[in-house]
């Protein structure tokens, strides 16, 4: 599981995402997750005022390259 969460995101609190890592850890599950400090809710929308570049590109990256990693198809 990818999780990529922005940090001035109010519709999912930081204590719920710690929550969640302590959960997946827990239960050795395979999972990362990525908090953007500069990053609110959708930051990755582009037709969106919450867009955040630097935090959308980085993301996507990750993405891919958990795709490539965990057998997704990337492209």
């Amino acid at each position: 599981m990818l999780g990529l969460y922005g940090a001035k995101d109010d519709s999912i609190p930081q204590d719920t995402v710690e929550t969640m890592r302590q959960a997946l850890r827990a239960a050795n599950a395979t999972a990362e997750i990525v908090v953007y400090p500069h990053a609110d809710h959708a930051f990755n929308a582009d037709y969106r005022a919450s867009y955040h570049e630097e935090s959308a590109k980085d993301g996507w990256q990750r993405m891919l390259a958990w795709f490539a990693q965990y057998g997704g198809k990337r492209g």
